[in-house]
């Protein structure tokens, strides 16, 4: 192997660990809070949001079932990690739901 095909695969190699590192970090429960401004009319809205993210490893269901979507070569390891994030949103002052929702994050190899 030439010296910088191999120093560009320990480079990929490298990018790949830490890329999978940062989404298992990710993993957990979170609350996001933000605050909308309507202008001129100068409506203020505040959303609390509570998130769920799940690490989805290689070879995961979901992650297959997304690089089929994609129509990428080889779906059982076209990606080599990725979240399943989940969300509900609501105004923190009426309590009504704004949005809730999922969606998968996939990185490639």
């Amino acid at each position: 192997m030439e010296l910088g095909v191999k120093n560009t695969t320990q480079t990929l190699e490298i990018a790949d660990s830490r890329i999978t590192e940062y989404f298992q970090r990710s993993e957990g429960q979170w609350h996001s809070e933000r605050r909308y401004y309507t202008l001129p009319e100068g409506n203020t809205q505040e959303i609390v949001s509570h998130l769920t993210i799940k690490f989805l490893e290689l070879g995961s269901p979901e992650l297959i079932e997304l690089a089929k979507l994609h129509k990428l070569h080889n779906p059982e390891t076209a990606m080599i990690c990725g979240s399943l994030v989940s969300w509900v949103s609501q105004d923190s002052v009426s309590g009504k739901k704004q949005s809730e929702g999922s969606t998968i994050f996939g990185v490639r190899g």
